[in-house]
């Protein structure tokens, strides 16, 4: 039923960019929708937090539309924002019970100094709304992550899977439906859902969107689940349907013509074999299905993105010029220049933002914020690395090596689910405890 009115809710969602129903009739079909959703995954699980971490997989692909069914950019207020908010405010509710948890005190610092660092760029912002617009974005993830610490460990293995199942499920159904709206469009010519029409080196490139915005970034989503899904072909949990998933998710990738998401899940995945798998036989046969991905990636990336130079595509479009300026901007303002992407943009000499997510931030929000956050990130990167969380620790890597060729990885709106996943989560007890990073990630697979 679960995953039933998930695949309901996001058809609503499709049918109404697709004939603009009504505003209000869109939003009650879609709250009776969402409280179903809430009651079957609250019943089954009996734990509020596990619920809404839960909804907020299942809300991820239509969080760039708000619960009126309009544009964010109208009111930033789409339902994985409320399902945010409802943790925030439980955590807030039941502070009382964590009075007596031990928690990292330097940390609990850090997290602290940010949440209170993290408001400066907004006050110097040259824009009030663009501030506001970009500090709402930023927030929402401190604060998520901040209460999920403070309650780590919450999260036992049965109700951390129920919420990795949400997370394949909604980048598997929104890969079908790239795949069908690509389809649509090159059998009959007519666009359904987000479809953007481009033009890349003289060639006309067609780019799936189903309900994304800056695909750069929202893609990644669709290539991190990659990695859950091996793990669980790893464990022997389903092997065929998991290499299915996989196969549709990695045709849908390149049918998005993103290439961050494919060029990062290529790298890491090689990376991802020669660590994590032992014995040349595994090694092999994990390199003969990577090199078929990274085919089959490539074809359909050229068939959707035609070039006339295989050169041309992995151009990087000036993007070493724009780090050089993005640099140069945070020499000469240390402690930012306000989160205003337009400002931002005008210092640029091309007139673009930086394209990458740590130079954004150093411009934005200065030294200070830039290594809190990143403070913040590498110690629930390392949090994964320690409780042997290896489908979290591989995911964020993924995450962190992609964002640097897109301006925000934040922006993505998905990097929160497995970075609380890997605060929350009890440590895995399905791998013995080893001593080094190499032997820790190899396992026995």
């Amino acid at each position: 039923m679960e995953f039933f009115l998930s695949f309901l809710l996001l058809f609503v969602n499709l049918l109404d960019y697709e004939i603009d129903v009504n505003r209000i009739l869109f939003f009650t079909v879609s709250v009776i929708i969402v409280s179903l959703l809430f009651y079957t995954v609250y019943r089954k699980h009996r734990d509020f937090l596990c619920t809404c971490l839960i909804l907020l997989c299942h809300t991820w692909q239509i969080s760039w539309i708000n619960i009126f069914g309009d544009p964010i950019d109208n009111l930033q207020l789409p339902w994985f924002y409320v399902f945010g908010a409802l943790i925030v405010f439980y955590v807030i509710a039941n502070l009382n019970t964590l009075k007596d948890k031990p928690v990292n005190a330097l940390m609990l610092g850090v997290f602290v100094a940010l949440v209170i660092i993290s408001v400066y760029p907004a006050l110097i912002s040259r824009s009030k709304s663009e501030g506001l617009k970009e500090f709402l974005m930023i927030a929402f993830y401190i604060a998520l992550v901040f209460v999920a610490f403070l309650k780590a460990g919450s999260l036992d293995e049965k109700k951390r899977e129920a919420v990795i199942d949400a997370y394949i499920y909604i980048v598997f159904l929104s890969s079908l439906f790239i795949i069908l709206q690509s389809v649509v469009y090159m059998t009959v010519g007519e666009t359904l859902f987000k479809y953007a029409i481009g033009n890349y080196f003289g060639n006309t490139m067609i780019s799936a969107k189903l309900l994304m915005e800056d695909t750069s970034c929202s893609t990644i989503m669709l290539g991190s689940a990659v990695f859950y899904m091996l793990e669980r072909i790893n464990v022997k949990k389903k092997r065929a349907l998991n290499f299915l998933m996989i196969a549709i998710t990695v045709i849908a990738l390149a049918l998005t013509t993103r290439r961050t998401s494919i060029v990062s899940l290529v790298a890491i995945l090689c990376l991802y074999i020669f660590i994590r798998y032992k014995g040349v036989i595994k090694k092999v046969t994990m390199l003969v299905t990577f090199t078929a991905i990274t085919v089959v990636m490539a074809f359909l990336l050229l068939v959707v993105r035609p070039v006339d130079d295989y050169s041309q595509v992995l151009n990087p479009n000036g993007r070493f010029e724009n780090y050089i300026d993005a640099i140069n901007i945070f020499i000469a303002n240390p402690l930012g220049v306000g989160y205003d992407n337009v400002h931002l943009a005008s210092l640029m000499s091309e007139g673009i933002i930086p394209h990458n997510t740590m130079l954004r931030w150093m411009d934005m929000g200065g030294v200070f914020f830039s290594l809190l956050m990143m403070t913040v990130i590498l110690y629930i990167w390392s949090s994964s690395y320690r409780k042997k969380l290896t489908g979290d620790f591989w995911v964020i890597f993924y995450s962190l090596f992609a964002m640097n060729f897109i301006p925000d990885i934040l922006n993505a709106r998905f990097f929160v689910i497995p970075c609380m996943l890997a605060l929350l989560s009890v440590p895995s007890k399905k791998e013995k405890p080893k001593e080094k990073l190499g032997a820790l990630l190899s396992g026995k697979v």
